[in-house]
């Protein structure tokens, strides 16, 4: 397991005062981390679980969905701590 993934998880569980909105955030982002690991172990270090999306020949390209919720939960956290360090600016 990668050392991102287990700081994350100690994170979570050794942070008593998160937010719900956190939790379920860093929730987010542990679970695609843990879906792209089993996919390795279970598949010989490859990650199996894209999906090649489209109508006929127009295609949106290929995608992971463990990286889907990876980069989601990433990219709302950084709103959400950016929210928060405007509040706090407001608030002096």
């Amino acid at each position: 397991m990668s050392t991102i993934l287990i700081a994350a998880l100690t994170y979570l569980f050794l942070n008593k005062n998160l937010e719900l909105k956190y939790i379920i955030t860093f929730s987010i982002i542990i679970g695609g981390g843990l879906s792209n690991q089993i996919d390795r172990i279970l598949n010989n270090g490859k990650v199996v679980d894209f999906l090649n999306v489209g109508i006929g020949n127009i295609r949106t390209g290929i995608f992971n969905i463990a990286d889907m919720f990876i980069m989601f939960g990433t990219l709302y956290l950084i709103y959400m701590l950016h929210q928060k360090e405007i509040k706090g600016k407001n608030a002096l």
